[in-house]
């Protein structure tokens, strides 16, 4: 702190008794410059201790004697600094000083706090928060620490690596031993340490798959990737309840061609339902064995993954495959034919391409011994090298046509691409009269020789 080289201050033994009393050391500096007074008296009355000891500047113009109490400061200066600072003594004031705190409020706050921290820690303790009295009565309420100062939290924030008091009181809120464990926590997507170690101490390897696990009631992956499952199920066929999605997956997982009894499955299905009915999740619908049926008749007729003989009791599985697929090469060569009066093998190279654009490898023509009859002289030749190469076949001229290819599509759980209804063959038999239509892909050929499907085609192709 700066003194005035133009003052003397001189130590006295014992007070002067004329004085005139000055209550602010303003106006007492203010006279010392007006009259160029240059000596000031120090008197002091020793007390018990530093405390109760007082100290008096007195200055004389000459005439008359001036005494102020000088708060034991050391300079008119220095007791003005002071209370500019905000200080109420000399004591405090050059404490500070010697710690190299400029005012008094921080002076006061490293008082209080000092037998925790050290002079060299007190910024960085103002600075991280721990001055702010309601934020420490919420980490003693979290700590249970009541008696507790804030130095005892800056500390314990600095061993959990907390930027400040607020990180700290997150990071006790959330339950996390440090914040390193916090963030990898955040990371994931956790904001409390009983979620985050439950997720590693389960077998879940993604957090999101546990946190929606969580939501559902489910503890473990397995259960979880079930769920999942039936979902999706669910969605592919456009069904409502968890328990017809089972039913599914189970006839699903039978081999192509599988024959069995509604009875035989109804139970199979009550067994694999019966575990899983405690769970909230897991929702029915098929309550009876008549309900069953009734469903697996609907998605016999729309779904394409059995057909059902009600007569007999039995279902029989025919998941239609992707990469196979049939074509009646009669029906679309004689597309149109009324106008050019020719059937037209390019009709069928067609549906050929657009087929493989659609993804399909395996495609199967089939086509009636007739069929030379009926197209132009021109491709006559060009029909028999179609027949020669296999991209074409011909049924047997003993066989019906119809039946040939229908019965390949069956065997081969394939679609058949035909605008032929096949009218007479379901009036004759029942199977067809039931099953045939989840075949039958109908197709039309623009002028442009755009080539376009019905939408069973589009859809099957989505879900599969």
């Amino acid at each position: 702190m700066k003194k005035k080289n133009s003052i003397s201050y001189i130590p006295i033994l014992e007070d002067i008794p004329t004085q005139i009393i000055i209550k602010e050391m303003v106006d007492f500096k203010d006279l010392t410059e007006r009259k160029g007074i240059e000596e000031v008296f120090v008197y002091t009355i020793r007390g018990k201790n530093r405390l109760e000891t007082k100290t008096f500047f007195i200055i004389s113009d000459g005439s008359n004697f001036y005494k102020i109490n000088s708060q034991n400061y050391n300079s008119i200066e220095d007791n003005i600094d002071g209370l500019e600072k905000g200080f109420d003594s000399g004591i405090r004031y050059y404490e500070a000083t010697e710690l190299e705190i400029d005012n008094f409020q921080d002076y006061l706050d490293f008082s209080t706090n000092s037998s925790d921290i050290k002079r060299e820690e007190f910024d960085d303790f103002k600075e991280k928060g721990y001055l702010n009295s309601e934020k420490v009565d919420v980490l003693k309420k979290l700590t249970l620490k009541k008696l507790h100062r804030p130095g005892y939290f800056y500390k314990l924030g600095n061993e959990k690596n907390c930027a400040n008091i607020d990180k700290l009181i997150d990071l006790l809120k959330s339950g996390f031993e440090n914040t390193e464990d916090a963030l990898i926590a955040e990371k994931m997507g956790f904001s409390n340490s009983e979620d985050f170690k439950n997720f590693q101490n389960s077998d879940f390897e993604e957090p999101n798959q546990y946190k929606n696990a969580k939501q559902l009631g489910i503890n473990n992956r397995l259960e979880f990737e079930q769920f999942e499952k039936y979902k999706q199920l669910m969605a592919d066929h456009e069904i409502g309840f968890m328990d017809q999605a089972l039913l599914i997956d189970l006839i699903q997982k039978k081999e192509n061609g599988t024959t069995l009894g509604l009875d035989k499955l109804y139970d199979e299905f009550v067994r694999e339902t019966s575990s899983l009915k405690k769970n909230k999740w897991f929702s029915n619908s098929l309550s009876s064995k008549e309900k069953l049926e009734s469903f697996i008749v609907n998605i016999s007729k729309e779904k394409r993954i059995v057909t059902i003989d009600r007569e007999n009791g039995t279902l029989t599985v025919h998941k239609i495959v992707k990469d196979r697929i049939y074509l009646d090469g009669s029906n679309i060569a004689n597309y149109n034919k009324d106008k050019t009066g020719f059937a037209e093998l390019s009709n069928i190279k067609l549906i050929i391409e657009k087929l493989k654009i659609l993804g399909f490898s395996d495609i199967q023509v089939i086509c009636d011994a007739s069929l030379r009859h009926q197209i132009n002289r021109s491709e006559k030749e060009e029909l028999k090298k179609l027949y020669k190469d296999k991209t074409l076949s011909q049924s047997p001229a003993d066989t019906d046509a119809d039946d040939y290819l229908i019965r390949f599509a069956k065997n081969n759980s394939s679609l058949i691409v035909t605008n032929d209804k096949f009218r007479d063959k379901k009036e004759k038999n029942k199977w067809y009269d039931e099953n045939l239509d989840n075949y039958l892909i109908t197709y039309m050929i623009g002028k442009d020789s755009e080539v376009e499907f019905d939408e069973k085609l589009i859809d099957f192709l989505k879900k599969n």
